[in-house]
């Protein structure tokens, strides 16, 4: 049951400041009912991050021109055969909005892709749907 509090701790953290740790503890979840030392391992080492990152934060704007401070960039990524269990693959992704991010995923993609191109395609029709999405919300708010 140690496990388990201090993993709650992490996701408390991480759903109120610290969404950089989803993809970490989202890791270190699935091991709940039966963790081992290598978990304990884990864990440590994102409380260690957690520790270190303290006073790092986003900041919108930061250096970018004035031409690029509302553009979105966007990036997507993927790795073929990322859990070992299961042999699903994850894809990610992240977009920018004047130097910050606003709009990020990393996932477990739902089936077993047998070539890291068609894992590749998966992770872009992902980012695809986001962009029309966050596309006509800027049209919404009136935003170039």
């Amino acid at each position: 049951m140690p496990y388990v509090k201090v993993v709650g701790c992490l996701m408390y953290a991480m759903i109120n400041t610290c969404l950089d740790l989803v993809f970490p503890i989202m890791q270190v979840v699935q091991f709940m009912a039966n963790p081992r030392l290598t978990h304990w391992i884990i864990v440590k080492h994102i409380f260690h991050y957690k520790q270190a990152t303290k006073d790092m934060g986003i900041i919108y704007g930061g250096e970018s021109s004035q031409q690029d401070i509302l553009k979105i960039q966007g990036w997507t990524n993927s790795n073929w055969v990322g859990d070992q269990n299961s042999r699903k693959s994850t894809s990610r992704y992240i977009f920018l909005f004047a130097g910050g991010a606003i709009l990020w995923q990393c996932k477990k993609q739902t089936i077993v892709a047998f070539s890291s191109i068609k894992v590749k395609y998966i992770a872009l029709a992902l980012a695809a749907k986001e962009v029309v999405w966050l596309t006509q919300l800027m049209k919404d708010i009136g935003l170039p």
